[in-house]
């Protein structure tokens, strides 16, 4: 689960639980209104997003748990869109262009 409230204060969040999760090949439940969390969600077809209800949360947790191959298909979407996608080491080259680190020096 990755449940923030849609608030104004949350939509910049960065989400690191969500991202933890999907790195250990977790599939997740998360909430709608953090842009973040939704893109990383549809990008990589790795859970279901859900309104700030319980009624929304229950009704995922029912479709997950009666569609098991649905769940191994979205556990295996997370681990992949994870390691391909949201690993600093993927973007640490970038990082030092941007600061203008020189690891030859």
């Amino acid at each position: 689960l990755s449940l923030a409230p849609p608030l104004s204060v949350n939509k910049e969040m960065s989400p690191t639980k969500l991202t933890e999760y999907m790195g250990v090949g977790l599939a997740v439940i998360a909430t709608k209104g953090i842009p973040l969390q939704e893109q990383f969600l549809r990008d990589s077809n790795s859970g279901v997003l859900v309104d700030w209800s319980s009624p929304s949360l229950v009704a995922a947790f029912l479709s997950l748990s009666s569609n098991p191959e649905k769940l191994e298909e979205m556990k295996k979407s997370a681990y992949e869109f994870s390691h391909k996608n949201l690993r600093y080491i993927n973007y640490i080259d970038k990082f030092n262009y941007l600061i203008g680190f020189d690891r030859n020096k």
